[in-house]
């Protein structure tokens, strides 16, 4: 009888049991049983049958497997738990669990290891990180031991701690679809992540809630890491990400913070722009670098940040980088340190921030902050812009459409109107982006003065 996984002592669990076949062609599985709590017996360590404690039936899930719950008085013996279920017009079922100390939340992957042991220690370490995820319990840690570990991972819905021993040494390396596809309540610690699939996430987040990525360089073909739908509360903390598209497509983020981090796309990815990010929804940045560079040959653009142009958008950013370049001499399209884009509302607070954007060789124009969306409105406060273009036209501000207000910022060349102030509105917008900050727990970077 094979192993069905590990449970924690004395916590609830809802396991899956079955399949119920017919009893005389024993392939015919039945979806219509009653299963109450007297059907439900278990054993402990080899001990007498009893009926399970918890009071609630068993229901059908599909294809005649059941979901069975179990309390904490069903779970409080450490060792084998063994669960028998004899229904009238059904076979017999089945099933073996290890019950696992309270206190083990820990569970170790190692080059060395084998998913056979018990993945309790580094000694007695498991192979996989998949196995690691399937023996784990809702709220347990992976701990990941040196080295590459080419699978794609998959945390399901437990709400898992994924942490690595080095953030360069331990690496999750996937050929096909996200290296990691997380989950709402999950945490990823410490690692390396590579997705070099044709068209491969990194790590990936489907409107998830409450997920932390700190301290990891990741690296996907199209996208270093992705919000795909809306995804709510989630932390990104001094992480290196990179890829060909976007270096981080956060367009599904809301009341996200995003801190010490660096973004970078160079534009390889067949004929896509290299934008270091996308972005929208509503989130807070701080102290965090976004650069597109295009060194091949293209008619597309280059972007420190460009912005999803379908949903209302409104950002936070505080010393932080923008940086754009083009470079290769048969390229036209242009460079873009900030685009702000789309008829969608728009709002878009900046302290202490840097623009930038450089063509060198080739023809495109150079834009280190272009706004065009007539539902913009844009405040600017004790920044720096910067342009230049070989060739073309080169702009530090340059507004199409929407309302831009700058006080104590720096720039030379600029189109559109441009509202300067430099009494009041400092203090009003440091306050406001101090607020934000102070809220989600951000220290306060001093300003930089402007000569």
């Amino acid at each position: 009888m094979a192993l069905g996984g590990f449970l924690r002592q004395s916590t609830a669990v809802d396991i899956l049991i079955g399949p119920f076949l017919d009893e005389d062609d024993g392939k015919t599985a039945e979806t219509g049983l009653t299963l109450s709590q007297a059907d439900v017996k278990l054993s402990k360590n080899g001990q007498a049958l009893a009926q399970k404690n918890d009071v609630t039936a068993a229901t059908h899930d599909s294809d005649g497997y059941y979901n069975c719950e179990l309390d904490a008085t069903d779970t409080d013996t450490v060792g084998q738990l063994t669960v028998i279920v004899h229904e009238s017009g059904a076979l017999p079922v089945r099933h073996e669990y290890q019950v696992v100390a309270e206190n083990v939340h820990e569970w170790h992957v190692a080059k060395t290891g084998n998913d056979g042991n018990s993945g309790h220690s580094f000694e007695d370490a498991l192979l996989t990180v998949s196995q690691a995820i399937t023996n784990a319990a809702h709220g347990d840690t992976i701990i990941l031991w040196p080295g590459t570990y080419s699978e794609g991972i998959n945390f399901g819905d437990k709400e898992l701690n994924l942490k690595g021993k080095h953030h360069t040494k331990c690496l999750i390396s996937a050929t096909d679809g996200p290296a990691i596809s997380a989950d709402s309540g999950d945490s990823i610690e410490n690692l390396a992540v590579y997705a070099v699939g044709a068209s491969s996430y990194g790590i990936s987040l489907y409107s998830d809630s409450f997920v932390k990525i700190r301290h990891c360089k990741i690296f996907g073909r199209t996208d270093g890491i992705v919000t795909v739908g809306v995804c709510t509360d989630v932390l990104i903390e001094r992480c290196t990400c990179s890829s060909g598209y976007d270096g981080v497509n956060l367009s599904g983020l809301l009341r996200g913070v995003v801190k010490s981090s660096t973004f970078y796309s160079d534009g390889s990815y067949g004929t896509a722009p290299a934008r270091g990010g996308y972005l929208g929804g509503n989130a807070v940045y701080d102290n965090c670098l976004f650069e597109g560079e295009k060194t091949i040959s293209s008619s597309v653009g280059a972007y420190g940040v460009s912005n999803w142009t379908n949903a209302a958008m409104n950002l936070c950013f505080h010393n932080t980088t923008f940086r754009a370049s083009q470079s290769h001499a048969d390229s036209i399209g242009n460079a873009i340190g900030f685009h702000a884009g789309g008829s969608v509302s728009i709002q878009l607070t900046f302290a202490n921030c840097t623009f930038e954007a450089v063509v060198t060789n080739g023809d495109g124009d150079a834009y280190a902050f272009n706004l065009n969306s007539a539902g913009a409105k844009v405040v600017c406060e004790n920044c720096v812009f910067k342009s230049s273009s070989e060739n073309g036209t080169a702009y530090d501000i340059k507004v199409d459409a929407g309302s831009f207000v700058a006080s104590n910022c720096l720039y030379a060349t600029s189109s559109g109107t441009i509202t300067q102030m430099n009494t009041g509105w400092a203090a009003a917008a440091e306050t406001e982006c101090e607020n934000a900050l102070t809220a989600l727990d951000i220290e306060k970077i001093p300003p930089r003065s402007v000569q």
